[in-house]
């Protein structure tokens, strides 16, 4: 038996990627039944999913749990998690269970976990996701207050190299993640992380909608509303006015009470989801005509992950059109261009106003399509599932006896 563990997720949050992970430990253990543990609606968000996908998984069960209140960070959320980690340990092993796998992390859970590990279950193997957290690893917190000293205490790598001797590896989200992370943490530590691309099941089939006649350029999750702002205000001023134009910016998933101000008199954008989370069904409906994903990521994002909303992109078979991000030209270099990517918001929008006033050009457009069905092939969960299983086939080494 192997436990699957979602220890933060609520919801349609990291749904998509978290249903492609749980089915990739299904294709490395074809014959192990798999415990999932997550939020009541993490997990319906998640079978949803698996509808939609055609995804049958016989050998799972799902489980659920109440998770601590956020913010995570809290002095009292961490012995909530004690307390709910303490539960799942003692179910693995009355169980028999000796592998465990999370699909996230904060400083708490993972001290915690490795807690749990060293007073009462050290020959259970963990593997761990790492996500957008582990970015926080590149900082020190500064001591400042007093008052504050729990954040300070509980800094993200503080919990890394903590008990780094216990039977629990770490996966990086992709090849170029992992590389870089050297250059963070000490050699042993290093040795106990491994990396696959991120988990996404893809539909091949998948059919976009186009309009001839209209061009749309749409952002999808968090991304950099002020960029966004700034980058809408330049392409005005390069057109001289948007309204006239068969064009549209669409703001897809969260978009922000300062970008519905700021623009909220720009007839060419469309905020489709003020201020709240679209469902997956509703993100489809919205992707389904976009003729390109605008990405104005900082240079330095994404260093040690990856973009979630990139891989969407890749999903709706849809171009980029992109500020220069390693993260991003990471893929981009894989099987050729995806999309346009320039160093400047000013030379994105140069492109824009080519594309408003010309069209697309159908041989590069295609290409670029093309090229995005080769990437979706080369670094599908299919392909990639055997990750999983190098990450929890383990030695536990020399783990000491101390209490932690």
């Amino acid at each position: 038996m192997i436990i699957v563990c979602e220890p933060e997720c609520r919801g349609t949050a990291h749904e998509k990627i978290n249903s492609a992970f749980l089915y990739g430990v299904s294709l490395a253990y074809p014959e192990e039944k798999i415990v999932f543990f997550a939020e009541e609606n993490h997990i319906a968000a998640m079978k949803d999913n698996f509808t939609r996908d055609k995804i049958s998984l016989k050998n799972i069960e799902y489980r659920h749990f109440l998770l601590p209140e956020p913010p995570y960070e809290r002095i009292a959320a961490y012995f909530q998690y004690y307390s709910l980690l303490k539960r799942i340990f003692g179910y693995a092993g009355d169980s028999g269970c000796c592998k465990m796998f999370f699909l996230s992390a904060n400083s708490n859970n993972l001290y915690c976990i490795k807690k749990i590990l060293t007073r009462y279950h050290q020959d259970i193997k963990c593997g761990v996701v790492m996500h957008g957290i582990v970015e926080t690893i590149k900082i020190k917190p500064k001591f400042t207050d007093r008052l504050k000293i729990w954040p300070y205490i509980m800094w993200f790598k503080n919990a890394l190299e903590y008990r780094s001797d216990l039977a629990v590896n770490y996966l990086m989200l992709s090849k170029r993640a992992y590389a870089n992370l050297a250059a963070y943490i000490d050699g042993n530590l290093y040795r106990k992380f491994f990396y696959m691309d991120i988990p996404y099941i893809f539909d091949q089939e998948y059919v976009k909608e186009l309009d001839p006649k209209r061009l749309i350029v749409a952002t999808i999750g968090h991304g950099n509303p002020n960029r966004l702002i700034d980058f809408v205000n330049l392409l005005r001023n390069k057109l001289g006015g948007l309204a006239e134009k068969n064009f549209e910016i669409r703001v897809i998933s969260d978009s922000t009470k300062r970008i519905e101000k700021k623009l909220k008199d720009e007839t060419a954008v469309n905020c489709v989801s003020p201020r709240k989370r679209l469902t997956r069904d509703e993100m489809d409906f919205h992707s389904k005509d976009v003729d390109y994903f605008l990405f104005l990521y900082d240079r330095d994002s994404y260093e040690l992950t990856s973009s979630g909303a990139f891989f969407d992109a890749l999903h709706y078979k849809t171009p980029i059109i992109t500020l220069r991000n390693p993260g991003i030209q990471y893929y981009n270099d894989l099987c050729g261009d995806i999309g346009y990517t320039r160093d400047t918001i000013d030379e994105l929008a140069d492109i824009l106003v080519k594309l408003i006033n010309q069209g697309n050009e159908k041989e590069k457009y295609d290409n670029f399509v093309k090229n995005i069905e080769t990437l979706k092939e080369t670094i599908s969960i299919e392909k990639s599932f055997h990750k999983l299983r190098q990450l929890m086939e383990i030695e536990s080494g020399n783990v000491s006896t101390e209490k932690g």
